[in-house]
C-alpha cells in the first residue's frame, strides 16, 4: 500500500504526462458516447473524474490540478458515511471551495446505493438530494451524473434524464451520464 506522498508523487507524474502528451481522440467511451456528432472534440482532452469525496480532493488532488492547469469533475455523493466522516469525507463548505476554484461538481447519488437494484423512484430521490444540497450550498445545479461503481439498469438508465421533469424547483438540466 502506497503511503500519500507517494500518490501524490504518482499522480504528479500522470499530469506532467497528460499536460505534454496527450492524445487527440483518446477518451472515455462513454464521453464520446454522449457527445452530439457536430460538437467538436478538442485537442489534447484529458477527461479526469474523482468519485466519492474523499478528503484527498481537497488537500492533494485539486491543488496539483490547478498547479499543472488541469480541470475535473468531482462526482459528490452523501453516502459512504460522507456526512459524518470528516477525517476521510469532504465537507459540502469544501465542496463548495471546489467549485470556487472552477471544479466540476457532479451528482453521485445521496446515498451511493448500486442504482441496477435500487428503485427508480429512490434513485430518483437520491438525484434530487445532491441537486439540493448543492443549491443550499450555493454550487450550480450539476450538469454531470456518475452511477455509483458505474452499475445501471435500463429502468436507472432514464433516471437522471428525467430529472427535469421531476424537479422544477430546482431549476433542474438535463444530465451528461457517466456509463461504462
Amino acid at each position: 500500500i502506497l503511503d500519500r506522498s507517494e500518490c501524490a508523487s504518482i499522480f504528479t507524474t500522470c499530469l506532467f504526462f497528460f499536460n505534454d502528451t496527450a492524445t487527440p481522440g483518446i477518451y472515455p467511451l462513454s464521453l464520446h458516447d454522449a457527445l452530439p456528432i457536430s460538437m467538436i472534440v478538442p485537442d489534447r482532452l484529458v477527461v479526469l473524474t474523482f468519485d466519492d469525496g474523499a478528503k484527498s480532493d481537497i488537500e492533494t488532488v485539486a491543488p496539483l490540478l490547478k498547479s499543472y492547469g488541469f480541470g475535473a469533475t468531482f462526482f459528490i455523493t452523501e453516502g459512504l458515511n460522507f456526512l459524518a466522516n470528516k477525517e476521510h469525507r469532504l465537507t459540502w463548505d469544501e465542496v463548495r471551495a471546489l467549485h470556487e476554484d472552477r471544479f466540476e461538481i457532479g451528482n453521485h447519488t445521496s446515498d451511493h446505493a448500486a442504482a441496477d437494484v435500487q428503485p427508480p423512484d429512490e434513485l430518483q430521490a437520491d438525484v434530487e438530494a445532491i441537486e439540493r444540497r448543492c443549491a443550499e450550498y450555493g454550487i450550480p445545479h450539476p450538469t454531470s451524473f456518475c452511477y455509483p461503481g458505474y452499475r445501471h439498469s435500463p429502468s436507472a438508465v432514464s433516471v437522471p434524464e428525467r430529472s427535469e421533469e421531476h424537479t422544477s424547483e430546482l431549476q433542474s438540466q438535463a444530465y451528461l451520464v457517466c456509463r461504462p
